[in-house]
């Protein structure tokens, strides 16, 4: 029974180690409420927002060295789509990658995107800290803040009165 046993972890083990990458397609409606946080935003409270998430994910089993050490990761891309049913804040897209890295028996997720897409139209200023890559498009009254130059720097294209503005 024993040498039963142990053939038969062998063999279980051989055929979990020569699994291929998964592929997972995910969407998400996005749906909820905006809290007013402060008397001056109550204008730009007119409805509930509602987006949609697509992603494409690659599950990872261990059939590189880094999948293994770092608790087999997921990777893959994402576009979203937001409508935020105001006027001033108009309606975002966003695309990218990302990694996706369990602790906790993967009960704790770290998700690291890796690119920022902007298509920007509304009047509030976006800020953000490109790592690796900014491209997009502004197409708005509102800037577009970067707390840092990323290495690859393409120009932004500006179809209104919107600035890029690097502080």
């Amino acid at each position: 029974m024993r040498r039963f046993f142990y053939l038969l972890l062998l063999v279980s083990s051989f055929v979990m180690a020569q699994q291929k990458d998964t592929y997972a397609v995910e969407a998400s409606f996005l749906r909820g409420n905006t809290l007013p946080h402060g008397d001056d935003i109550h204008q730009l409270v007119n409805g509930h927002p509602e987006g949609l998430l697509f992603s494409f994910v690659i599950k990872t089993h261990g059939k590189e060295e880094w999948q293994r050490v770092y608790d087999f990761p997921d990777y893959g891309g994402y576009f979203l789509y937001q409508d935020f049913k105001s006027e001033p804040l108009g309606v975002c897209y966003a695309a990218g990658g990302f990694y996706n890295f369990y602790f906790l028996n993967r009960h704790l997720q770290l998700e690291l995107p890796q690119n920022i897409v902007v298509y920007h139209r509304g009047s509030n200023d976006i800020i953000i800290n490109p790592i690796q890559i900014v491209t997009g498009v502004l197409n708005s009254k509102g800037n577009l803040v970067l707390k840092n130059l990323p290495p690859v720097h393409t120009p932004l294209d500006v179809f209104y009165t919107g600035y890029v503005i690097f502080s």
